[in-house]
């Protein structure tokens, strides 16, 4: 899947394991993964409906 181990809680070293770091695995593996595929989608559905759609891009914030 390309994710890293930080991303699935698992830390490369035994030293603990910070929300920064979190976020870091997370928008790394958004980047490379999760974004492209996205952009893909969104061209062959317009392609396809003739429409303007586009995802609306997951985030760890918090909104309420």
């Amino acid at each position: 899947f390309r994710a890293t181990p930080m991303l699935f809680g698992t830390p490369l070293e035994n030293i603990g394991f910070s929300s920064q770091e979190y976020q870091d695995s997370f928008n790394l593996y958004n980047r490379v993964s999760i974004s492209p595929i996205q952009h893909l989608l969104e061209r062959v559905i317009n392609k396809i409906t003739g429409l303007d759609f586009t995802f609306i891009p997951f985030t760890l914030n918090r909104s309420n």
